[in-house]
């Protein structure tokens, strides 16, 4: 079952936020204090993470990076890991709304 983790870890962030064909999709990316991540998990395996912040007090705004080996996956990984981050938002935050940019 795909889950959502919050995460600080440099060490496991910066391989999916640096990971040369995310680079390429994504204009600046960049392990910074000013966001917030979310590790995308199945059991023990790292799928990506979302780079999350702020956008109003009302609006949560996420960046997926799924690694590329799960991309095109038969278990639509990008589509799980998006409903599993409207969840955990509900859950956990006092947001309304997620936006993000493709």
């Amino acid at each position: 079952m795909l889950y959502i983790e919050p995460t600080d870890d440099y060490d496991i962030l910066a391989p999916i936020i640096y990971e040369p064909c995310l680079q390429a999709a994504h204009d600046h990316p960049l392990v910074s204090n000013s966001n917030n991540y979310l590790l995308i998990k199945v059991g023990p395996t790292t799928l990506g993470c979302f780079q999350t912040r702020e956008f109003t007090n009302q609006i949560f705004e996420a960046h997926i990076y799924l690694l590329p080996q799960h991309w095109g996956s038969p278990f639509e990984y990008s589509r799980l890991a998006c409903e599993a981050l409207f969840d955990w938002v509900k859950c956990n935050t006092r947001y309304t709304s997620v936006i993000t940019d493709v």
